[in-house]
C-alpha cells in the first residue's frame, strides 16, 4: 500500500509538470525548461503539495518505523539518537479516524484523550527500558 501511495504522489507530480509545461508553452526537451516546468507547481503551490505530502507519506514513514503511532493519534519521531520529538496526527490519521459527525467537541475530547494515553504509553515504554531515560522528549 506504501509502494501505491508513493507511485500516485510521484504521478500527480509529474501530471502537474506537464500541465505546468503546456501551460507555459515550454519544450521539455529542454532542460532549462523541464525544471522550470517542475519548480513552478511546487513552489506556487507548496501549501497544497505539503498537505498531499502528508496524506501520501504518513503510511510510508509508518512502515518504515520513522514515525511510531500511540494510541491513536499522539507520533513520535526520532529527530536525533537520543531525541524524540511529540507530534499530534497528520491529516491523513485525521480523515481515518474522523468523520463529520465527529467535529467540535467530541473530537477535541477524543483527541485529548488519545494525547493523554499516548504519554502514558510512553511512560511504559520509559519503565520497561525500550526508551532510554537519557532520552530527551
Amino acid at each position: 500500500m506504501a509502494l501505491a501511495l508513493l507511485l500516485i504522489f510521484i504521478g500527480l507530480v509529474l501530471a502537474a509538470t506537464l500541465i505546468t509545461a503546456s501551460l507555459l508553452h515550454l519544450n521539455i526537451e529542454s532542460t532549462l525548461e523541464l525544471a522550470t516546468a517542475l519548480v513552478a507547481p511546487i513552489i506556487l503551490l507548496l501549501s497544497v503539495w505539503m498537505l498531499f505530502g502528508l496524506f501520501f507519506l504518513t503510511p510510508l514513514f509508518r512502515l518504515s518505523g520513522v514515525l511510531k503511532h500511540y494510541p491513536p493519534y499522539l507520533i513520535v519521531s526520532r529527530t536525533k539518537p537520543d531525541h524524540l520529538a511529540l507530534h499530534g496526527a497528520t491529516p491523513f490519521d485525521y480523515l481515518n479516524l474522523f468523520s463529520l459527525k465527529d467535529l467540535g467537541r467530541p473530537a477535541a475530547r477524543r483527541i485529548l484523550l488519545w494525547h493523554i494515553e499516548g504519554l502514558i504509553a510512553q511512560a511504559r515504554e520509559v519503565s520497561k527500558g525500550t526508551i532510554s531515560n537519557d532520552t530527551t522528549i
